[in-house]
């Protein structure tokens, strides 16, 4: 990464600007997915070695915290911080455009009214589902 002052877009994209960063936010943040095997089947055809290294500059870039799966020492679990949450609206602006440029784009219907019609709601509810899942991994500890 850029040392020093840049400009706030390329300072975005430095670490979000690949496909693969804001699809693994999406997923975390919009569905819910947790665990590396989730992540790996949900992202489209990425590589292991791919999805190691966009969580790892994920959480080196403070938008994920990685804690051990309390049922399986081996596994871990990634969690956005809140940072990472502050990237929803973000992502409705990116919905919304998407849908309004490109006939491919397909909205998930459970999504549409608070992706669309009421996203402060939808960070609302998953910035507290988020804090809930960090606590009682935190108290897992």
């Amino acid at each position: 990464m850029q040392s020093g002052p840049c400009c706030p877009i390329t300072c975005a994209l430095e670490l979000l600007g690949d496909r693969w960063s804001l699809s693994l936010m999406r997923d975390m943040l919009l569905f819910g997915r947790r665990r590396y095997s989730e992540l790996l089947a949900s992202s489209g055809p990425i590589s292991t070695n791919i999805l190691a290294s966009r969580l790892k500059q994920l959480q080196e870039g403070e938008l994920i915290e990685r804690f051990k799966d309390p049922l399986d020492g081996k596994a871990a679990i990634y969690i956005p911080t809140d940072k990472g949450v502050s990237l929803i609206p973000v992502l409705v602006e990116m919905v919304r455009w998407g849908l309004q440029n490109d006939e491919r784009a397909l909205l998930v219907p459970y999504l549409e009214r608070e992706l669309v019609h009421d996203n402060a709601k939808l960070q609302q509810r998953v910035s507290a589902q988020i804090a809930e899942e960090r606590d009682a991994l935190t108290s897992a500890a």
